[in-house]
């Protein structure tokens, strides 16, 4: 007989003990006092065994989950080396995800050869854990380098639901503006789960023929890409950073085009929105270097 059966066996053996002692007719040629006491042990050995299989049916399910947590990674990445296998697990086991990301690009020509950017970035933050979360919500944006424009890039509002600051303090950071706001995200839950919308605002200023990517720091699940410009005068192109299995879905509108990425975009992946006048072939565009999101 296993270990596991003997377990049982004397788990139920407690119960069908607790179960005749609170019987009183076994009880009934003895005094008071001892069926008093009867009665409270068959309790008590009822009560440890309706622990004991709660107990048993908890420690079970924790240990098939982190069995599964432990193996899951191995499975899907079993033709990888191990340390790659290991990388890929933080990947997994993140808890926080982007949804509805949505990017608008608004481009305005800035006579003789500048397009002033404004930029706007709307999302919403869920922490997929049973544990309270904190989301840095962070800012950056590269300082101007174009001071014939007489300006500088600026973030100009940021939001947190309805906590909004606007022209926040920004601190000076490896040549960007970055501002920095850490903001708790509560547990998951299954039947309302709680989402928080995150919002930000920047101006930047640069050459007409440029480009500027925008990189994920966290994975999110969709993405459109709007961008508005003077359709007869530039051109504009949106490229991911991967190889997207579905084609993007291109719209275009009166006064711009949007893209949808209606799949993953995993940290470290992102995409490029490039413009040019039309005059300017877009291979001679100049990198503009910009921070992740």
């Amino acid at each position: 007989m296993t270990a596991r059966k003997k377990y049982r066996l004397v788990l139920f053996g407690s119960l069908v003990l607790g179960l005749l002692l609170k019987l009183p007719s076994v009880w009934s040629a003895v005094g008071i006092e001892w069926k008093q006491l009867a009665s409270e042990v068959g309790t008590a050995l009822i009560i440890a065994f309706v622990l004991a299989m709660l107990v048993d049916w908890a420690v079970k399910k924790e240990l098939l989950t982190e069995f599964a947590r432990d193996v899951s990674g191995h499975i899907i990445g079993q033709l990888l080396p191990v340390e790659l296998r290991e990388h890929l697990r933080g990947y997994l086991e993140m808890s926080l995800v982007r949804e509805n990301w949505n990017i608008r690009y608004n481009l305005k020509p800035l006579p003789p050869h500048y397009v002033e950017v404004g930029v706007v970035s709307d999302y919403v933050m869920v922490n997929r854990s049973s544990d309270e979360q904190t989301f840095p919500f962070v800012i950056k944006v590269e300082k101007g380098w174009y001071r014939a424009v007489g300006k500088e890039n600026l973030i100009t509002m940021v939001s947190a639901n309805e906590e909004r600051r606007d022209q926040p303090r920004c601190d000076d950071e490896d040549g960007h503006w970055v501002h920095k706001w850490p903001v708790k995200l509560p547990p998951y839950d299954r039947d309302n789960p709680q989402r928080t919308r995150f919002h930000a605002q920047a101006v930047q200023y640069f050459f007409e023929c440029a480009f500027s990517p925008f990189i994920s720091m966290w994975p999110v699940s969709n993405t459109a890409v709007t961008v508005t410009y003077p359709k007869d005068d530039y051109d504009v192109l949106l490229d991911t950073t991967f190889r997207p299995r579905k084609a993007l879905v291109r719209n275009d509108l009166q006064d711009g085009t949007q893209w949808e990425i209606n799949e993953p975009i995993l940290p470290g992946q992102g995409f490029f929105v490039r413009w040019s006048k039309k005059s300017i072939p877009m291979a001679a565009t100049i990198p503009i270097r910009e921070p992740a999101a």
